[in-house]
């Protein structure tokens, strides 16, 4: 494959492509207003309901220009090249710019940059999914794998890590604070961890593969065939993945217990996809 392959793009997805980071550099001020915001505050439980959906809503952008990308041809070469480079650039931004309480807005423009990653990398591996059938056999796997890692796996140990780190933080954080997503709530001065860039990675991919097979996952639009409807902006913005996501860390919050959001999201929408099956059927 010659050189200047791996990094040209049609003229629509290059547009495309540069919304998508504008669109994850006006997510980073989201959650730089909100943590400067939500420092007026007491931390409280409906707050942190608000906050937490107000920056999912604006994560959820992405997915317009991302679902909208031409499908080209492309070789191996071509996803593992731009794979080591977003890898590589992740790895220079966590050891560089190491998070501490006074940099907000670097820790916001790494997870904004990791929910662009995780975007990139769900839509790709929507593509390969020839059949619903397929998507259910990853749901499947997906949550045995994870549910075994956070029980007695890799999971459960960065778990303790990231917990003692952010307890009493000094020094370089864990290695497994190079892939999570941090968030702005109410009452604190610095992000807080909330999800990895997996769970977001699995979130777009079960968005584009509802809009592959017009299996419309959306609140309020209860459209049978067409996915472009949109005639509910709540609806519109909010697809069913996203919605998972936010009720799973929800129930996180609360309990006040880490839960696996993959085995989670992985059965609420085995439960979707089969409701709306039968749905349509009828």
């Amino acid at each position: 494959m010659r050189p200047s392959l791996l990094i040209s793009f049609p003229e629509q997805n290059a547009r495309l492509l540069k919304q998508l980071v504008w669109l994850s550099l006006l997510w980073s001020l989201l959650v730089v207003g909100c943590n400067w915001v939500g420092e007026a505050f007491a931390p409280s439980s409906y707050l942190n309901a608000f906050w937490l959906a107000l920056q999912l809503f604006g994560a959820g952008r992405l997915f317009a220009p991302a679902q909208a990308l031409n499908p080209v041809p492309r070789q191996r070469l071509f996803y593992l090249f731009w794979l080591l480079v977003l890898l590589a650039l992740n790895g220079v931004l966590f050891f560089l710019f190491p998070y501490t309480d006074s940099s907000v807005w670097v820790a916001a423009l790494k997870s904004a940059f990791l929910l662009l990653c995780g975007t990139l990398v769900g839509v790709v591996l929507a593509r390969y999914i020839k059949t619903l059938r397929d998507a259910l056999w990853i749901c499947v796997a997906m949550s045995v794998a994870d549910f075994f890692s956070w029980l007695s796996g890799p999971t459960a140990e960065f778990t303790q890590q990231i917990t003692a780190y952010y307890q009493a933080p000094q020094g370089m954080p864990p290695l497994i604070d190079m892939v999570l997503i941090k968030m702005a709530f109410p009452g604190t001065a610095s992000l807080v961890p909330v999800i990895g860039v997996s769970d977001w990675v699995m979130v777009a991919f079960f968005t584009c593969v509802a809009r592959q097979f017009q299996h419309q996952r959306r609140l309020t639009d209860h459209s049978a065939g067409n996915v472009d409807t949109a005639g509910h902006w709540l609806g519109h913005y909010f697809p069913i993945p996203v919605v998972a996501l936010y009720g799973i860390i929800l129930l996180a919050q609360s309990s006040n217990l880490f839960i696996p959001v993959l085995p989670l999201l992985a059965v609420i929408m085995i439960g979707w996809y089969l409701f709306d099956h039968f749905k349509l059927r009828r």
